[in-house]
């Protein structure tokens, strides 16, 4: 957000397509790794049990708690997912 990461959170992938959702702790440093399978997916972030997660959530736009067919990435093996918060 702003050009700063954002962690602490569950970064949700819903399939729209070809693909398998998935949910995935994102670090403190806005990063996380897992396997995904290639597909287009919508996307949401929930918090997780940490105190600190709360506190990043109410940063986030309401927009981004919940899944929106406007808002679809598409995920390609062995590539990055880079999710930009406006």
């Amino acid at each position: 957000m702003g050009g700063s990461p954002v962690g602490d959170v569950m970064l949700t992938l819903h399939a729209v397509e070809d693909g398998q959702g998935m949910s995935v702790k994102v670090g403190t440093d806005g990063t996380f790794s897992s396997d995904v399978v290639s597909g287009k997916y919508t996307y949401y972030f929930a918090p997780t049990s940490s105190p600190k997660s709360q506190e990043v959530m109410s940063k986030i736009p309401a927009k981004y708690l919940e899944g929106a067919m406007d808002r679809i990435i598409q995920v390609r093996g062995g590539e990055d997912i880079v999710i930009d918060i406006q």
